[in-house]
């Protein structure tokens, strides 16, 4: 959405009033979003967040040009501040339901397209860990214990089988995918993992493997495994 209204602009031509009016349509650009009663809401094209983020990435490109004397002030810092709108409410995030789970698992158990992408086991650890896709495809079979930590507790000893979440995936254009460390410190933690998602590793596990060979399945980019869900109204979501 950048590059068609700013990219053919010269850096000198990116001015306060241009830039100014290329986020005031971004603010009133609007769009149809369909109900699944069948009605229809004309919602904001672009959620304040996502034009901030815009701005940002706007803003850096000029100041890189300040830096290298190709214009003389970041034209950007001269906008106004972009608001959420007042009333705006976001949908708090919530688990799925016995039920909505049950009725998820059935489809991609016997759902010839998700078995061989091999969502099955995918989804199970998603639902047993709460890790995002990315995390899961970069899981290591060196990075689980399924036998458990040694965990003491009042008047118990018991093992918890545990992952250790050290890194994820994710994709670059014109690279393919690529494994990074993890965005920050947090994103680096070990997480307890339930028996239902303990037993399907163990089904897939073979001890011939290489520790460093992905436990999820073979690497896949992040995303793709779960766009087979638009198929589950269809077939499985009813």
């Amino acid at each position: 959405m950048t590059i068609p209204k700013l990219g053919e602009l010269r850096l000198a031509e990116c001015t306060v009033a241009r830039l100014d009016t290329f986020f005031a349509d971004l603010e009133q650009a609007r769009k149809v979003v369909r109900h699944r009663d069948g009605t229809f809401e004309e919602k904001p094209a672009h959620a304040a967040n996502t034009r901030r983020m815009i701005r940002a990435i706007v803003s850096g490109v000029m100041q890189q040009a300040v830096l290298n004397q190709v214009i003389p002030t970041n034209p950007v810092r001269e906008l106004d501040r972009i608001e959420t709108p007042r009333g705006f409410t976001t949908t708090t995030p919530r688990g799925l339901t016995v039920e909505e789970r049950r009725r998820l698992l059935e489809f991609v158990d016997t759902d010839r397209t998700a078995v061989r992408a091999d969502m099955p086991d995918l989804i199970r650890f998603a639902l047993g860990s709460g890790l995002r896709v990315g995390e899961i495809c970069a899981v290591r079979w060196m990075d689980l214990d399924l036998d458990g930590l040694r965990i003491v507790g009042p008047g118990e000893v018991r093992r918890v089988p545990v992952v250790a979440v050290r890194q994820n995936v994710y994709p670059i254009k014109g690279r393919g995918l690529v494994v990074h460390d993890g965005k920050s410190a947090m994103a680096l933690r070990v997480v307890p993992l339930p028996e239902f998602v303990v037993t399907r590793l163990r089904a897939r596990q073979d001890p011939l493997l290489d520790p460093s060979w992905p436990a999820a399945g073979s690497p896949r980019r992040p995303g793709r495994p779960l766009s087979s869900r638009r198929t589950a109204p269809a077939s499985g979501g009813r």
